[in-house]
């Protein structure tokens, strides 16, 4: 099992035929908060003090020792985010372990729906969202994406289903898997593990929310705030971003014709369309960003 402040190399629970279940002896799981094509996030209880969690557990095995590496990375990057208390802004880890060649990451459970189902909600209502919550939600998520390029990571798939609602509605960052530090010849981890400086990175998130530069190989921190430009932009907009097509290309190429933002403010409109400029250098790093008059404001 993995105990916080240990290296991941150390992971190694592994479940036999003679040995029960970690997972399902120490957790009643409640339900299924949502899953993918590789992987399962449960809501469960810890049977010891009733707390509840968010498990996110593989549905197949390691592929390979380079597979099962690579997905360690996502939970060293979590640990290594939650050093020294971590951030408001992004999602706790607690733990993590290996079954069976299957890899469990337990963190922190955010009993509201995520932003993209919230996102929905106020479609089904009629409308988008008022400015001022647009401004609050683009202040937490600038937070909490400031603080993970501060920490010198890339998120690489920041999108409204990876961001997370509290009871008490704050906003937070999850889904790490696609994850890495950066830049890549100071990734300790996977250096470390594989014994060489990786040359290369394969990573690629859902197309709607996808920077352009990346489907070139051009990975970096810029990539992260043209997502974050596209979550600002479907939720002000109330549209359906994407995946392909004229209008893809048009978003990416700074056209954002398709999109009605008649009712919000020049200076919100002004700053979604710099986190959205086909050119990388030319957006807003995180510390330009949240130094913004009106984050600054609502931070207050």
């Amino acid at each position: 099992m993995i105990q916080k402040g240990a290296p991941v190399r150390r992971l190694g629970l592994t479940a036999s035929r003679n040995r029960p279940s970690h997972f399902t002896s120490r957790f009643t799981v409640q339900g299924t908060l949502g899953q993918g094509e590789f992987s399962q996030v449960d809501k469960v209880e810890d049977k010891q003090d009733g707390v509840l969690y968010a498990v996110k557990r593989a549905k197949k095995p390691y592929t390979g020792p380079r597979d099962r590496l690579r997905k360690l990375e996502e939970v060293d990057i979590l640990r290594y985010l939650g050093k020294d208390g971590g951030h408001l802004n992004i999602v706790a880890f607690f733990d993590a372990w290996e079954e069976a060649g299957h890899l469990y990451i337990q963190t922190e459970l955010c009993p509201c729906v995520d932003f993209s189902s919230f996102l929905q909600h106020f479609s089904n209502m009629g409308g988008s969202m008022d400015e001022a919550r647009l401004w609050k939600v683009l202040r937490e998520l600038s937070e909490g994406l400031g603080f993970i390029h501060d920490m010198q990571v890339l998120h690489l798939d920041l999108k409204p289903a990876n961001i997370f609602i509290t009871e008490i509605a704050t906003l937070k960052i999850g889904d790490f898997g696609l994850a890495t530090r950066w830049p890549r010849n100071a990734d300790a981890m996977t250096s470390s593990l594989l014994n060489h400086t990786p040359k290369s990175l394969e990573r690629e998130g859902d197309r709607e929310y996808i920077a352009p530069e990346i489907l070139r190989g051009g990975f970096g921190k810029p990539a992260d705030v043209f997502s974050l430009g596209l979550v600002m932009l479907e939720a002000a907009g109330d549209v359906i971003l994407p995946d392909n097509g004229e209008p893809w290309h048009k978003i990416r190429n700074d056209d954002f014709s398709d999109v009605d933002l008649s009712a919000f403010s020049i200076s919100l409109v002004n700053v979604i369309k710099s986190l959205l400029r086909s050119n990388p250098e030319a957006r807003p790093n995180l510390n330009e960003l949240r130094q913004h008059p009106v984050l600054q404001a609502v931070g207050r």
